[in-house]
């Protein structure tokens, strides 16, 4: 979008061969070359033409030969860059040899997999599903057998109440046969190594990888969920709520009370132009912290107390020592002075046996009773209207026209629910911001966390459906600004702009903020939950995938 709101459309031209990270952005109009690597985090500007074999690091674009220039009279600022590109690889111009500078070349004869292959792997994802919903209808059937004798009223609270445990059971169930499956796919546990993009070895890698990440987003965020991470072989500390998601759980150890942020990304896995795919280990010791949107490279290792800011990328095959800060793209390092006398440690501690339960007990039966129900009645009720017309003696293009204005007024009355569902939950459990700004609350151990905790994710996982499903900024505003955000007049926000604590929030008129922005209220201090406003001017534009932190007066 224009600064006059007008709506831009243009191409975006990616060569053969070009390979792009996480969480970048490329601008309107761009070509980039091929044989190229887009790094993760990274920006091509609108417009930009990035020749052949470049690696764009940043917002800096640097050549293949830069990089693989050692000598004396290219030290300095290209040194500087050739230790922070990821991918030091060079592609003659037919785009066969591949080679590693310092190393031998890598050479990868595997040849693609055949369609029947194919058409397995993508069976074999959908497993997961399959068994979690096989097991839950199963608890179910066997729940209403034994049910059968009370009366209706007893037997659907019964069935309500039990959903959080037969919800835990299926998914627990699946994590030790996927844990099967995993091994015998992998013929064993997984190992590091270097094939080609959609070879034999490549899709069965994958398959696990993905069997694993699938089962574990049922019940996300959870103790459950992490519980069933841990079945799987994922080496977390399943009563940190904050512990990060893993690519593959066989190659990745997360240590104690390690903090992960929204869209934070671990990277077991990557690719290279030619169709090379390496996967690798990751390592994180206790008590570190991965703030928003950061991506861990694959054979990092970050030691203890480190601290990785939001939107930092950790470069791959690299050690981060403890007590270090990591600041940007590429990463700037700095090490914090021992002189001192106070305690910088940025721990945060796991929450209480009894609040990760009551927290998924509670997160369950709000997503059930207040979200699935109402979303499968919205549209579910066009088939019943057009049922009950038919039973009515209305001909068909009646029946159909009835059924089509119940779907509209089905969607409205969705909208207006889960508004006031999620303004009515944040009252009370919240109530307004502004009057915890400027206070610390206690740790994660604390009630007041947990209200936090419940409120953040049950408004979420309400709100987001709804909101980018209509994708309308004029609902975004309206819906943030009965949450309590001061939002100017033609300001546009994309629905998925991640913002909860909208008290603390003020934004002038004619502002852009685009997808997947973050608007941060809140931060961790010393392992406590502080708060601070945000204030953005008139006329101001905030990209896809920025994190505005709190406290913050642009």
């Amino acid at each position: 979008f224009s600064q006059n709101g007008d709506l831009c459309i243009g191409p975006i031209v990616l060569e053969n061969d070009v390979v792009v990270g996480p969480n970048t952005h490329i601008g309107l109009g761009s070509t980039v070359g091929r044989y190229s690597i887009v790094n993760a985090l990274s920006i091509v500007p609108a417009g930009c033409k990035v020749p052949m074999n470049t690696a764009i690091v940043g917002n800096e674009q640097i050549p293949y030969n830069e990089l693989r220039d050692s000598s004396a009279t290219a030290m300095g600022h290209t040194a500087a860059l050739m230790n922070s590109v990821n991918e030091r690889f060079i592609y003659n111009e037919g785009g066969q040899e591949l080679q590693q500078y310092g190393n031998m070349a890598m050479t990868v004869k595997e040849e693609d997999s055949s369609a029947v292959l194919h058409l397995a792997y993508l069976a074999s994802i959908q497993i997961p599903g399959i068994l979690y919903m096989l097991c839950v209808i199963g608890c179910y059937i066997i729940i209403t057998y034994i049910s059968d004798d009370y009366d209706l009223f007893s037997s659907i609270l019964f069935l309500f109440l039990s959903y959080p445990i037969i919800s835990a059971l299926g998914q627990l169930s699946v994590a030790f046969f996927i844990s099967t499956i995993r091994f015998i796919l992998n013929g064993g546990k997984t190992e590091a190594g270097t094939t080609k993009l959609f070879s034999r070895e490549f899709l069965r890698h994958w398959a696990a990888s993905k069997m694993f990440q699938h089962t574990a987003t049922f019940n996300e965020g959870s103790i459950v969920s992490r519980c069933a991470r841990w079945i799987m072989g994922d080496t977390i500390d399943v009563h940190c709520s904050f512990t990060p998601m893993t690519e593959e759980p066989d190659l990745t150890r997360i240590g104690k009370n390690v903090f992960a942020a929204n869209g934070v990304k671990l990277r077991n896995s990557c690719y290279y132009p030619g169709g090379i795919v390496r996967f690798g280990r990751v390592d994180i010791d206790d008590s570190s912290m991965l703030l928003d949107r950061s991506v861990v490279g694959i054979g990092a290792v970050i030691e203890s107390n480190v601290l990785v800011a939001s939107l930092t990328t950790v470069k791959q095959d690299t050690t981060v020592p403890s007590r270090s800060l990591l600041l940007g793209n590429p990463a700037m390092q700095l090490i914090k002075n021992g002189n001192t006398d106070v305690d910088e440690t940025h721990q945060i501690q796991g929450e209480p046996l009894i609040q990760a339960l009551l927290f998924y007990f509670l997160s369950s039966n709000y997503d059930l009773l207040f979200v699935s129900i109402p979303v499968l009645a919205t549209f579910y009720s066009p088939a019943y209207a057009f049922w009950f017309a038919q039973q009515s003696d209305y001909d068909f293009i009646v029946s159909a026209g009835i059924s089509f204005a119940t779907l509209f007024v089905a969607f409205v009355a969705l909208a207006i629910w889960v508004l006031l569902i999620s303004l009515g939950l944040k009252w009370l459990l919240i109530g307004n911001f502004r009057s915890l700004d400027g206070g610390k609350l206690a740790g994660v151990n604390s009630w007041a966390f947990f209200r936090w905790e419940l409120a953040n994710h049950c408004v979420h996982s309400s709100c987001s459906i709804l909101l980018q499903a209509i994708d309308e900024f004029w609902l975004t505003a309206i819906f943030w600004k009965m949450m309590g955000a001061s939002i100017g007049k033609r300001s546009l926000i994309d629905p998925n702009v991640l913002m909860f604590e909208a008290d603390l929030v003020e934004i002038g008129d004619d502002c852009r903020i685009e997808e997947e922005a973050t608007l941060l209220g809140h931060k961790f201090s010393n392992g406590r939950l502080e708060f601070g406003p945000i204030k953005i001017p008139s006329r101001t534009f905030i990209g896809a995938r920025a994190v505005v932190l709190p406290g913050c007066v642009i």
